[in-house]
């Protein structure tokens, strides 16, 4: 159980370290491939296959999966019969196979090796905790680069920066401008006046929402015997929404 736990968090400190990798790079999604040197002789056969697979993870003594053992042994045996010896290899008890998700991963039976003692065991357990430490920082890391990389991915780019400061620099000359034009030139009002704009203001706009409400309720009862469409009947009445006027009553707050 100890071991396998070991395992999960190496599975999960390996996808942090390739996406910090990959925002390092510039934020491409697609992970990295090595170039593809095609081996003179790429192995096909399941028994040469079964010999190099299980030299090279005994070695090793690691999970893998057969995308990272196809990687891992620079394609010198093909994909595809990686897959089918790793599962030969599976039924045949020479290696173990876990399924995390959608991954399968394999290892060498651990009966092959001997046994940890209590001290061992408590060193591994020790390892573990400081493999999930590093799991949890990597993945702060990881958060806080992303959150940089989409910062700076939603700002303008240079050329576009620089079109937006001409544009606004040009707006604020011209309302620059018309403030000069309207302290020079304006007229003042006096607060009696504003006072008595603001009034009228609130006046149209209350009598406006009550007209609005009235023809609307009119209109409502008559549609309900009336045997064509709403928009016909506005036709034969002559009716003009705020719509045919291009205004919106909303645009009017009191």
């Amino acid at each position: 159980g100890c071991w396998l736990l070991v395992v999960v968090c190496w599975l999960l400190l390996e996808e942090v370290i390739v996406e910090l990798d990959l925002i390092g790079r510039g934020g491409n999604n697609t992970p990295t491939m090595p170039p593809k040197k095609q081996a003179k002789t790429q192995i096909k056969d399941s028994k040469e296959a079964t010999e190099k697979l299980l030299e090279y993870m005994t070695r090793q003594n690691r999970p893998f999966n057969a995308v990272d053992l196809f990687q891992n042994l620079h394609q010198l045996i093909s994909k595809t019969c990686i897959i089918k010896t790793l599962v030969e290899m599976a039924e045949a008890n020479q290696l173990k196979e876990k399924v995390f998700g959608k991954q399968k991963i394999y290892f060498v039976n651990q009966d092959k090796f001997d046994k940890l003692s209590k001290e061992e065991l408590a060193a591994k357990d020790k390892e573990l905790e400081a493999l999930k430490e590093e799991v949890k920082q990597n993945s702060s890391a990881n958060k806080a680069l992303k959150s940089t990389l989409n910062a700076l991915v939603s700002s303008p780019v240079t050329e576009d920066a620089r079109k937006q400061l001409k544009e606004l620099k040009e707006m604020n000359k011209k309302k620059t401008e018309k403030l000069r034009m309207l302290r020079e030139n304006g007229e003042v009002i006096s607060e009696s006046k504003k006072d008595k704009i603001n009034k009228d203001y609130i006046t149209m706009v209350k009598e406006w929402r009550k007209r609005k409400r009235m023809a609307k309720d009119i209109l409502d009862q008559i549609l309900e015997g009336y045997p064509k469409s709403k928009a016909k009947l506005f036709d034969e009445v002559g009716v003009e929404t705020d719509e045919d006027c291009k205004v919106n009553i909303t645009d009017f707050p009191l």
